[in-house]
């Protein structure tokens, strides 16, 4: 699966949020080990209204 795939399933699936994003960390230090310094990788889901009357999607 993809970053793109995988990051669209941490959007559809709320519960599995914690161990996705986990994975996908993990998967990012595996792809860039020895070009990445120490940090921090956060991962979060942002939902935002485009107008007053969109507040049920």
């Amino acid at each position: 699966m993809n970053l793109q795939d995988q990051s669209q399933q941490l959007i559809d699936d709320r519960d599995g949020f914690i161990e996705l994003s986990y994975l996908m960390t993990q998967e990012f230090a595996r792809l860039h080990r020895g070009q990445m310094s120490a940090g921090v990788f956060i991962f979060s889901v942002v939902k935002y209204l485009t107008d007053a009357h969109d507040c049920n999607n």
